[in-house]
Protein backbone atom coordinates (compact mmCIF):
# COMPACT_ATOMS: atom_id res chain seq x y z
CA UNK A 1 0.00 0.00 0.00
CA UNK A 2 3.17 2.93 1.09
CA UNK A 3 4.52 1.66 -2.19
CA UNK A 4 1.31 2.27 -4.24
CA UNK A 5 0.95 5.39 -2.39
CA UNK A 6 4.45 6.81 -3.27
CA UNK A 7 4.59 5.68 -7.10
CA UNK A 8 0.80 7.88 -6.75
CA UNK A 9 2.24 10.43 -4.94
CA UNK A 10 5.60 10.83 -7.67
CA UNK A 11 2.90 10.42 -10.60
CA UNK A 12 0.88 13.59 -9.21
CA UNK A 13 3.78 15.62 -8.92
CA UNK A 14 5.62 14.79 -12.43
CA UNK A 15 1.67 15.49 -13.66
CA UNK A 16 1.94 19.02 -11.99
CA UNK A 17 5.77 19.32 -12.90
CA UNK A 18 4.81 18.95 -16.59
CA UNK A 19 1.86 21.09 -15.88
CA UNK A 20 3.79 24.10 -14.84
CA UNK A 21 6.85 23.35 -17.96
CA UNK A 22 3.64 23.18 -20.32
CA UNK A 23 2.22 26.26 -18.62
CA UNK A 24 5.39 28.15 -18.85
CA UNK A 25 5.91 27.40 -22.61
CA UNK A 26 2.69 28.62 -23.53
CA UNK A 27 3.01 31.33 -21.49
CA UNK A 28 6.64 32.11 -23.36
CA UNK A 29 5.32 31.75 -26.56
CA UNK A 30 2.29 33.98 -25.95
CA UNK A 31 4.54 36.70 -24.78
CA UNK A 32 6.60 35.85 -27.97
CA UNK A 33 3.55 36.00 -30.12
CA UNK A 34 2.47 39.32 -28.25
CA UNK A 35 5.92 40.98 -29.10
CA UNK A 36 6.03 39.69 -32.76
CA UNK A 37 2.18 41.02 -33.09
CA UNK A 38 3.40 44.79 -31.15
CA UNK A 39 6.54 44.43 -33.74
CA UNK A 40 4.83 44.37 -37.12
CA UNK A 41 2.36 47.27 -35.45
CA UNK A 42 5.33 49.40 -34.85
CA UNK A 43 6.62 48.16 -38.65
CA UNK A 44 3.13 49.11 -40.41
CA UNK A 45 2.53 52.43 -37.88
CA UNK A 46 6.29 54.28 -38.88
CA UNK A 47 8.00 51.88 -41.17
CA UNK A 48 5.82 52.92 -43.85
CA UNK A 49 5.15 56.55 -43.54
CA UNK A 50 9.47 56.65 -43.10
CA UNK A 51 9.42 54.81 -46.13
CA UNK A 52 7.00 56.88 -48.11
CA UNK A 53 9.00 60.36 -46.68
CA UNK A 54 12.21 59.12 -47.79
CA UNK A 55 10.66 57.98 -51.38
CA UNK A 56 9.03 61.52 -52.08
CA UNK A 57 12.65 63.04 -50.87
CA UNK A 58 14.54 61.17 -53.18
CA UNK A 59 12.49 61.59 -56.18
CA UNK A 60 12.86 65.42 -56.08
CA UNK A 61 16.47 65.38 -55.64
CA UNK A 62 17.02 63.40 -58.64
CA UNK A 63 14.50 65.89 -60.28
CA UNK A 64 16.74 68.58 -58.97
CA UNK A 65 19.95 67.10 -60.26
CA UNK A 66 18.51 66.55 -63.67
CA UNK A 67 17.57 70.07 -63.82
CA UNK A 68 20.51 71.58 -62.71
CA UNK A 69 22.80 68.84 -65.75
CA UNK A 70 20.15 69.93 -68.68
CA UNK A 71 18.29 66.76 -68.28
CA UNK A 72 14.36 66.51 -69.58
CA UNK A 73 11.84 67.21 -66.15
CA UNK A 74 8.25 67.88 -66.62
CA UNK A 75 7.33 70.34 -65.09
CA UNK A 76 4.37 72.67 -65.01
CA UNK A 77 4.66 76.17 -66.49
CA UNK A 78 8.02 75.86 -66.88
CA UNK A 79 9.95 79.20 -65.09
CA UNK A 80 6.72 80.84 -63.70
CA UNK A 81 6.28 82.13 -60.32
CA UNK A 82 4.29 78.89 -59.69
CA UNK A 83 6.44 76.86 -60.78
CA UNK A 84 9.59 78.69 -58.77
CA UNK A 85 7.16 78.02 -55.45
CA UNK A 86 5.67 75.38 -56.02
CA UNK A 87 9.32 74.06 -56.44
CA UNK A 88 10.52 75.98 -53.21
CA UNK A 89 7.93 75.32 -50.51
CA UNK A 90 7.08 71.22 -52.28
CA UNK A 91 10.79 70.26 -51.98
CA UNK A 92 10.79 72.02 -48.68
CA UNK A 93 7.73 70.13 -47.30
CA UNK A 94 9.26 66.84 -48.38
CA UNK A 95 12.88 67.37 -47.07
CA UNK A 96 10.91 68.08 -44.06
CA UNK A 97 8.63 65.59 -43.46
CA UNK A 98 11.60 63.09 -43.66
CA UNK A 99 13.29 64.66 -40.91
CA UNK A 100 9.78 64.60 -39.07
CA UNK A 101 9.21 60.64 -39.67
CA UNK A 102 12.57 60.09 -38.31
CA UNK A 103 11.90 61.86 -35.52
CA UNK A 104 8.92 60.18 -34.69
CA UNK A 105 10.60 56.85 -35.16
CA UNK A 106 13.41 57.72 -32.72
CA UNK A 107 10.89 59.40 -30.13
CA UNK A 108 8.29 57.00 -30.13
CA UNK A 109 10.46 53.30 -30.22
CA UNK A 110 13.61 54.35 -30.71
CA UNK A 111 14.32 52.32 -33.44
CA UNK A 112 12.15 50.15 -35.93
CA UNK A 113 12.62 46.41 -34.52
CA UNK A 114 13.64 44.90 -38.17
CA UNK A 115 13.77 41.30 -36.63
CA UNK A 116 17.26 41.26 -35.87
CA UNK A 117 20.23 42.72 -34.23
CA UNK A 118 21.91 42.83 -37.33
CA UNK A 119 18.87 44.52 -39.43
CA UNK A 120 18.85 46.67 -36.18
CA UNK A 121 22.08 47.96 -36.71
CA UNK A 122 22.14 48.47 -40.34
CA UNK A 123 18.89 50.79 -40.14
CA UNK A 124 20.62 52.91 -37.90
CA UNK A 125 23.63 53.34 -39.72
CA UNK A 126 21.34 53.83 -43.27
CA UNK A 127 19.74 57.00 -41.14
CA UNK A 128 23.15 58.36 -39.55
CA UNK A 129 24.33 58.20 -43.06
CA UNK A 130 21.49 60.01 -44.56
CA UNK A 131 22.02 62.71 -42.05
CA UNK A 132 25.81 62.76 -42.80
CA UNK A 133 25.09 63.40 -46.66
CA UNK A 134 22.74 66.45 -45.89
CA UNK A 135 25.38 67.73 -43.04
CA UNK A 136 28.06 67.10 -45.55
CA UNK A 137 30.33 65.41 -43.39
CA UNK A 138 32.00 64.45 -46.50
CA UNK A 139 33.22 68.00 -46.82
CA UNK A 140 32.93 69.07 -43.07
CA UNK A 141 29.48 71.28 -44.31
CA UNK A 142 31.20 73.42 -46.80
CA UNK A 143 28.27 72.33 -49.08
CA UNK A 144 25.84 71.25 -46.33
CA UNK A 145 22.58 71.91 -45.77
CA UNK A 146 21.66 71.48 -42.22
CA UNK A 147 23.91 70.17 -39.15
CA UNK A 148 22.65 66.68 -37.34
CA UNK A 149 21.12 69.01 -34.91
CA UNK A 150 19.66 71.67 -36.99
CA UNK A 151 17.86 68.17 -38.77
CA UNK A 152 16.34 67.41 -35.64
CA UNK A 153 15.02 70.35 -34.91
CA UNK A 154 13.01 70.85 -37.93
CA UNK A 155 12.05 67.16 -37.25
CA UNK A 156 10.98 67.97 -34.21
CA UNK A 157 8.73 71.20 -35.36
CA UNK A 158 7.04 68.48 -37.97
CA UNK A 159 5.20 66.66 -35.54
CA UNK A 160 1.83 66.86 -34.08
CA UNK A 161 -0.25 64.78 -31.92
CA UNK A 162 -3.13 63.14 -33.58
CA UNK A 163 -6.64 63.93 -32.54
CA UNK A 164 -7.77 60.31 -31.02
CA UNK A 165 -7.70 59.23 -27.62
CA UNK A 166 -4.17 57.48 -28.47
CA UNK A 167 -2.62 60.76 -29.29
CA UNK A 168 -0.45 59.03 -31.83
CA UNK A 169 2.42 61.09 -33.18
CA UNK A 170 2.25 62.38 -36.73
CA UNK A 171 3.66 63.99 -39.42
CA UNK A 172 2.37 68.01 -39.94
CA UNK A 173 0.10 68.02 -43.70
CA UNK A 174 1.45 70.55 -46.39
CA UNK A 175 -1.68 73.38 -45.41
CA UNK A 176 -0.59 73.23 -41.72
CA UNK A 177 2.80 73.89 -42.56
CA UNK A 178 2.91 76.58 -45.11
CA UNK A 179 0.36 78.17 -42.55
CA UNK A 180 3.01 77.79 -39.76
CA UNK A 181 5.72 78.98 -41.94
CA UNK A 182 3.66 82.23 -43.04
CA UNK A 183 2.43 83.25 -39.74
CA UNK A 184 4.83 82.08 -37.18
CA UNK A 185 8.80 83.29 -37.99
CA UNK A 186 10.17 81.78 -34.92
CA UNK A 187 8.71 78.57 -36.46
CA UNK A 188 9.97 79.07 -39.99
CA UNK A 189 13.44 80.20 -38.87
CA UNK A 190 15.02 76.69 -38.75
CA UNK A 191 13.69 75.97 -41.94
CA UNK A 192 15.40 78.86 -43.75
CA UNK A 193 18.83 77.36 -44.20
CA UNK A 194 17.29 74.63 -46.70
CA UNK A 195 15.52 77.48 -48.76
CA UNK A 196 18.73 79.21 -49.13
CA UNK A 197 20.30 76.13 -50.42
CA UNK A 198 17.29 75.71 -52.73
CA UNK A 199 17.73 79.51 -53.79
CA UNK A 200 21.33 79.02 -54.00
CA UNK A 201 21.52 75.78 -56.60
CA UNK A 202 22.64 78.53 -59.46
CA UNK A 203 25.98 78.89 -57.65
CA UNK A 204 28.40 76.63 -57.02
CA UNK A 205 26.82 74.31 -59.09
CA UNK A 206 29.17 71.92 -59.35
CA UNK A 207 28.88 71.22 -55.31
CA UNK A 208 25.32 71.28 -54.93
CA UNK A 209 25.19 68.76 -57.75
CA UNK A 210 27.46 66.68 -56.02
CA UNK A 211 25.45 67.09 -52.63
CA UNK A 212 22.44 66.38 -54.37
CA UNK A 213 23.69 63.27 -55.51
CA UNK A 214 25.07 62.33 -52.04
CA UNK A 215 22.02 62.64 -50.22
CA UNK A 216 19.55 60.88 -52.83
CA UNK A 217 22.19 57.35 -52.65
CA UNK A 218 22.31 57.41 -49.50
CA UNK A 219 17.93 57.80 -49.76
CA UNK A 220 17.96 55.06 -51.96
CA UNK A 221 20.11 52.55 -50.18
CA UNK A 222 17.46 53.49 -47.24
CA UNK A 223 14.33 52.52 -49.60
CA UNK A 224 16.12 49.61 -50.49
CA UNK A 225 16.77 48.29 -47.27
CA UNK A 226 13.28 48.99 -45.69
CA UNK A 227 11.08 47.74 -48.93
CA UNK A 228 13.68 45.00 -49.91
CA UNK A 229 11.01 43.28 -52.13
CA UNK A 230 10.09 47.14 -54.27
CA UNK A 231 6.26 46.64 -52.54
CA UNK A 232 5.73 49.79 -51.42
CA UNK A 233 7.55 52.35 -53.51
CA UNK A 234 6.98 52.48 -57.44
CA UNK A 235 8.95 53.93 -59.48
CA UNK A 236 13.13 53.80 -60.81
CA UNK A 237 15.30 53.67 -57.68
CA UNK A 238 18.77 53.63 -59.58
CA UNK A 239 21.47 55.57 -58.06
CA UNK A 240 22.34 58.74 -59.69
CA UNK A 241 26.74 59.08 -60.81
CA UNK A 242 28.94 60.55 -58.07
CA UNK A 243 29.27 63.41 -60.31
CA UNK A 244 27.10 63.86 -62.47
CA UNK A 245 28.49 66.94 -63.87
CA UNK A 246 32.25 66.46 -64.42
CA UNK A 247 34.31 64.36 -67.13
CA UNK A 248 35.85 61.38 -66.73
CA UNK A 249 38.74 62.19 -65.28
CA UNK A 250 39.26 61.25 -61.83
CA UNK A 251 40.23 63.97 -59.15
CA UNK A 252 41.35 63.15 -55.53
CA UNK A 253 39.47 65.95 -52.92
CA UNK A 254 41.76 65.43 -50.11
CA UNK A 255 44.92 63.41 -48.92
CA UNK A 256 45.54 62.42 -45.39
CA UNK A 257 48.32 60.82 -43.17
CA UNK A 258 47.20 58.18 -41.03
CA UNK A 259 48.71 58.28 -37.57
CA UNK A 260 48.53 54.76 -35.62
CA UNK A 261 48.60 55.89 -31.60
CA UNK A 262 47.72 54.39 -28.06
CA UNK A 263 48.07 57.71 -26.52
CA UNK A 264 45.00 58.98 -28.54
CA UNK A 265 44.22 61.86 -25.74
CA UNK A 266 47.68 63.25 -25.42
CA UNK A 267 48.02 63.14 -29.48
CA UNK A 268 44.45 65.05 -29.60
CA UNK A 269 45.33 67.96 -27.41
CA UNK A 270 49.05 68.41 -29.11
CA UNK A 271 47.49 68.73 -32.73
CA UNK A 272 45.73 71.10 -30.85
CA UNK A 273 48.48 72.96 -29.77
CA UNK A 274 48.77 73.19 -34.01
CA UNK A 275 45.72 74.95 -34.80
CA UNK A 276 43.53 71.46 -35.71
CA UNK A 277 40.13 70.72 -34.57
CA UNK A 278 37.82 67.82 -34.20
CA UNK A 279 36.07 67.25 -37.42
CA UNK A 280 35.18 63.70 -36.54
CA UNK A 281 35.09 60.63 -33.73
CA UNK A 282 34.25 57.55 -33.50
CA UNK A 283 36.10 56.27 -30.66
CA UNK A 284 39.11 54.45 -32.32
CA UNK A 285 39.38 56.75 -35.09
CA UNK A 286 39.43 60.71 -34.71
CA UNK A 287 39.53 63.33 -37.86
CA UNK A 288 41.14 66.35 -37.23
CA UNK A 289 40.85 69.45 -39.53
CA UNK A 290 42.30 72.85 -39.90
CA UNK A 291 39.08 75.14 -39.57
CA UNK A 292 40.31 77.88 -42.11
CA UNK A 293 41.65 75.31 -44.44
CA UNK A 294 39.18 71.80 -43.82
CA UNK A 295 41.01 69.95 -46.47
CA UNK A 296 44.25 70.41 -44.18
CA UNK A 297 43.63 67.28 -42.02
CA UNK A 298 45.60 64.20 -39.97
CA UNK A 299 43.69 60.97 -39.02
CA UNK A 300 44.16 59.25 -35.46
CA UNK A 301 43.24 55.71 -34.89
CA UNK A 302 44.26 52.90 -32.41
CA UNK A 303 43.70 50.67 -34.88
CA UNK A 304 41.50 49.94 -37.94
CA UNK A 305 38.28 48.16 -36.74
CA UNK A 306 37.13 46.87 -40.08
CA UNK A 307 40.20 46.08 -41.73
CA UNK A 308 42.78 43.48 -41.16
CA UNK A 309 45.87 46.24 -41.10
CA UNK A 310 45.61 49.88 -40.39
CA UNK A 311 46.58 52.21 -43.51
CA UNK A 312 49.67 54.87 -43.67
CA UNK A 313 47.76 57.18 -46.04
CA UNK A 314 43.78 58.29 -46.82
CA UNK A 315 43.22 59.26 -50.40
CA UNK A 316 39.73 60.15 -51.27
CA UNK A 317 39.11 60.81 -54.11
CA UNK A 318 35.84 61.27 -56.71
CA UNK A 319 35.22 58.12 -58.42
CA UNK A 320 36.38 55.38 -55.96
CA UNK A 321 34.88 52.42 -58.21
CA UNK A 322 37.30 54.20 -61.46
CA UNK A 323 40.08 54.33 -59.16
CA UNK A 324 39.79 50.63 -58.12
CA UNK A 325 39.64 49.56 -61.40
CA UNK A 326 42.34 51.54 -62.60
CA UNK A 327 44.82 50.17 -59.91
CA UNK A 328 43.48 46.33 -60.30
CA UNK A 329 44.36 46.71 -64.29
CA UNK A 330 47.47 47.97 -63.27
CA UNK A 331 48.19 44.55 -60.91
CA UNK A 332 48.57 46.64 -57.92
CA UNK A 333 48.30 44.63 -54.55
CA UNK A 334 45.09 44.64 -53.21
CA UNK A 335 45.03 44.26 -49.59
CA UNK A 336 41.48 45.03 -48.55
CA UNK A 337 39.10 44.99 -51.58
CA UNK A 338 36.13 47.27 -52.25
CA UNK A 339 33.37 47.72 -50.10
CA UNK A 340 30.83 49.88 -48.21
CA UNK A 341 31.88 50.91 -44.51
CA UNK A 342 28.45 51.51 -41.89
CA UNK A 343 29.99 54.87 -41.64
CA UNK A 344 29.19 56.30 -45.18
CA UNK A 345 32.09 56.07 -46.84
CA UNK A 346 33.17 53.25 -50.12
CA UNK A 347 36.74 52.18 -49.87
CA UNK A 348 39.91 49.97 -50.51
CA UNK A 349 43.23 48.92 -49.80
CA UNK A 350 46.07 49.01 -51.60
CA UNK A 351 49.76 49.57 -51.57
CA UNK A 352 51.95 51.57 -53.21
CA UNK A 353 55.25 50.65 -54.65
CA UNK A 354 57.32 51.05 -51.39
CA UNK A 355 54.77 48.81 -49.26
CA UNK A 356 52.93 51.31 -47.72
CA UNK A 357 49.30 50.75 -47.21
CA UNK A 358 46.74 53.33 -48.69
CA UNK A 359 43.40 53.98 -47.91
CA UNK A 360 41.52 54.67 -51.04
CA UNK A 361 38.02 55.97 -50.13
CA UNK A 362 34.89 57.80 -51.58
CA UNK A 363 31.89 59.12 -49.65
CA UNK A 364 28.53 57.37 -50.43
Amino acid sequence: METVSFVSAAVSVAGALASVALAGVFEWRRRRSDRELARRDRMRRYREPLLQAAATLQARLGNAVRMLTDQPVTEVAPGSPRQEEYNRYESLYRFAAYQGWVHILFREVYFLDMGSRRRNRRLISLLVAVQGAIAGHDDHGRTGVLLGGEQRLVGELMVASEDTEEARLRCRGYADFRARLAEDPEYARPFQPVLDFIDGLGEDTEGKIRRLVLVHNALIDLIDFLDRRKVWVEGPREKLESEPSRGASMSVRRVVPDVQTDAMEENRDFYGLLGLEEAMDLGWVVTLASPSNPTAQLILMTEDRTAPVTPDISVEVDDVDAVYAAVRERGSEIVVPLRDEEWGVRRFFVKDPDGRVVNVLGHR
